[in-house]
């Protein structure tokens, strides 16, 4: 028997009503991916169990969120991780004798004007650096990293070979991490 969560009539309700549908038809992909990404069976699992419930009991979706979804496969995928990294840093946070709180004391997590503007910015960089890969890795690193397009698809899409495809991904995910290593380890000036 499957359990889908109570539709709203309301606009976010419907698309709410939409993405908890298309992850209970698409959830062994879905669990797939994550299981991939996160390395445990099990967060994987509650992860993607706690995405279904936060659409089925969740507060409407901000202007521009969830109404605003193109991929929804991208868009679940992509909220499960961020449950997945909240739930182990609750846990490194209880391992390392950090108090417990109830639910009612947990401060607003929702991020400051600074931190949004701080965002955008860090977002216009890393799209500037993406901006400098080659044309057709561009293409193929937005749309199978970031779009979550499968390699086949773009290889299709590109006519492209699924080696090529390969070869794409793995000079534009080390050119990013060149990036990435820039911004963690910067440079410090010469001395004059």
């Amino acid at each position: 028997m499957t359990v889908t969560p109570a539709r709203r009539p309301s606009a976010s309700g419907d698309v709410r009503a939409c993405l908890s549908d298309f992850l209970v038809a698409n959830y062994a992909r879905l669990i797939g991916r994550l299981r991939a990404r996160l390395g445990c069976e099990d967060l994987a699992s509650d992860s993607l169990h706690d995405a279904w419930l936060r659409l089925a009991d969740g507060p409407a979706p901000e202007p521009g969120g969830a109404a605003g979804v193109v991929n929804p496969g991208a868009y679940l995928f992509r909220m499960a991780c961020n449950i997945a990294i909240d739930r182990l840093r609750a846990e490194q946070l209880r391992r390392a004798g950090g108090p417990e709180l109830e639910p009612d004391e947990v401060e607003d997590g929702a991020p400051g004007p600074q931190q949004i503007a701080q965002a955008r910015s860090s977002l216009r960089d890393f799209l500037r650096e993406v901006d400098t890969l080659p044309r057709q890795q561009r293409a193929v690193y937005i749309d199978v990293r970031i779009e979550g397009l499968p390699q086949s698809a773009a290889a299709s899409r590109y006519g492209l070979s699924s080696r090529i495809v390969q070869r794409h991904l793995r000079d534009a995910g080390r050119h990013m991490a060149g990036y990435a290593h820039r911004l963690a380890c910067p440079t410090p000036p010469r001395a004059q």
